[in-house]
């Protein structure tokens, strides 16, 4: 294999990566607008809007990342976009736990006056 063809190898699994992240923000881009009216909802409702949410900013995250190693042939977007994007899941995740913990307990206490 030579050279060039490695680089349009390479040219093309980028380029495949991109595409399926922009699909993939499209669909989830769909799927936020049907669920935006959730977003301050009880937990269960509020964790569907989150993980929605997080769909699409991981699509958008892999198209970026991908047109950027392409653009760079560096690995380190790649990288960053991963770290970033945990972030945000643990962000969001730690939200629910807060949250659902908060609604038990003023269950429990709703429970305990009865």
């Amino acid at each position: 294999m030579t050279g060039s063809g490695f680089g349009r190898a390479a040219l093309t699994a980028n380029a495949v990566i991109t595409g399926l992240g922009l699909v993939g923000f499209a669909a989830n881009l769909v799927a936020a607008l049907l669920l935006v009216r959730f977003r301050e909802g009880d937990a269960n409702v509020r964790s569907v809007w989150l993980c929605t949410r997080n769909d699409l900013v991981h699509s958008l995250g892999v198209a970026a990342a991908g047109g950027m190693v392409w653009l760079t042939g560096s690995r380190w977007p790649d990288l960053l976009a991963g770290l970033l994007l945990g972030g945000v899941f643990l962000h969001s995740a730690f939200s629910i736990l807060l949250q659902a913990r908060a609604e038990s307990r003023a269950a429990h206490a709703a429970a305990r006056t009865q």
